[in-house]
């Protein structure tokens, strides 16, 4: 959102359009959100024979992978903004619904409830992580920098994803 800020006004961030427009993207991201966190619980549940792995690795990590890349190249059009939002939306649709999913299917039965906990203890240590070392490359080089890094993640965790044969 700060980006789109920044960049897509070409006015201060504290401004009011630079506001408005922020608040814009914001509601467009999560009506997305919401949408794509129906349909895709409703994929998953709906065709078992697509893999959860597989519907994670695409939708989840793919796809912000192609967020974060699109936001090291975008510029003042705003329907690459629109673009942007709406890929990270279906991503953190796709990594709410589908992680748990996929979480259940590779643990015994009886130790679901610990390996959900385990797997929130593990999103929010490298969240921090993650946002602590972004914020450090956009603050002391660049944007760039910080969403080159962010893809470049995105890519190796797709591909270690599709590259697991557990399910």
């Amino acid at each position: 959102i700060l980006r789109a800020q920044e960049i897509s006004t070409g006015l201060p961030a504290s401004s009011i359009l630079a506001t408005g427009w922020a608040l814009i993207l914001y509601t467009f991201f999560n009506a997305i959100r919401l949408i794509s966190e129906f349909c895709i619980g409703f994929l998953s549940d709906s065709y078992p024979c697509i893999p959860k792995r597989l519907l994670l690795a695409v939708l989840g990590f793919g796809t912000f992978c192609k967020a974060t890349f699109l936001l090291t190249q975008a510029g003042t059009s705003q329907s690459i903004w629109f673009l942007i939002f709406m890929l990270a939306a279906v991503s953190l649709a796709s990594t709410t619904v589908l992680e748990k999913t996929y979480t259940a299917q590779l643990i015994d039965q009886h130790l679901i409830p610990q390996g959900y906990a385990l797997l929130l203890m593990l999103i929010g240590i490298s969240s921090l992580i993650a946002g602590t070392l972004v914020g450090i490359m956009w603050s002391n080089y660049s944007p760039h920098l910080a969403f080159g890094y962010a893809s470049t993640i995105s890519f190796i965790a797709t591909v270690l994803l599709l590259l697991n044969k557990n399910n």
